[in-house]
């Protein structure tokens, strides 16, 4: 099951955008405002929603980036009757699928809709993944940290305890704890799923759940989003 929501304050145009979601098979739920969308329980995923710019009291923009600093932030569709190049741009560098003008075409807009949320069924996977590995992060003592750093940075066993001032039985002891830990073949199928979430930089920047024997835990936080890169398209299609 998939979600859309839909914030609006014309209720023309805010029930024209539910009954094209009912049409697509999807659960709706819409809101007059940003602060009424606040006030809701947390959004079911995957989903996507769809605001419009110009609101009463918080501007669409403003809940717009409001949301994109959120863990895991949905996936946002922006609509305006007023949007020019500049606001379009600044939608686009915020994260929006897309910038959709009113009164909206209904096969432009549900394009826009399936895209975001083809977009949340992936970072829903990412987040799933990304919890995941944090976990087994989580279960590494401080040396077997360590040692998946050098492993990471391909480093030999010898290297390894040489580096760590232990012996190669231990460093042996320890990668062979890792790869268990993980799940992982070998070093570099551990390698790739160490790198794809960029885990050991959240380590040390304090972005991932904390480690065994370590007096500094670490708090989960999601994978990047990706970023729009349509900003120029947009920009275009408004000249």
């Amino acid at each position: 099951m998939s979600y859309l929501y839909v914030v609006d304050d014309d209720r023309y145009s805010r029930d024209s955008v539910v009954g094209l979601g009912e049409s697509m098979g999807l659960t709706c739920q819409a809101f007059d405002s940003a602060d009424a969308l606040l006030r809701a329980p947390t959004l079911k995923r995957p989903g996507c929603l769809v605001l419009d710019i110009m609101l009463e009291g918080m501007s669409g923009i403003d809940l717009q980036s409001r949301l994109a600093q959120e863990y895991n932030s949905i996936p946002v569709i922006m609509m305006s009757g007023y949007a020019d190049v500049s606001v379009a741009v600044q939608c686009m560098e915020a994260g929006a699928v897309t910038l959709i003008e009113k009164p909206s075409d209904p096969r432009r807009l549900e394009r826009a809709i399936r895209e975001g949320l083809q977009r949340d069924q992936k970072q829903q996977k990412e987040a799933a993944r990304f919890q995941e590995l944090s976990e087994h992060v989580g279960t590494l003592t401080s040396r077997e940290q360590r040692v998946l750093d050098q492993v990471v940075h391909g480093r030999l066993n010898k290297s390894i305890a040489r580096e760590l001032d232990v012996s190669v039985r231990t460093v042996e002891g320890d990668r062979a704890k890792i790869l268990k830990k993980f799940n992982a073949a070998t070093a570099t199928e551990l390698a790739s799923m160490v790198t794809e979430h960029d885990l050991l930089e959240k380590q040390r920047r304090g972005g991932v759940a904390g480690a065994r024997g370590s007096s500094s835990p670490w708090t989960p936080r999601a994978p990047q989003r990706e970023s729009a890169h349509r900003s120029n398209e947009i920009a275009h299609s408004h000249c």
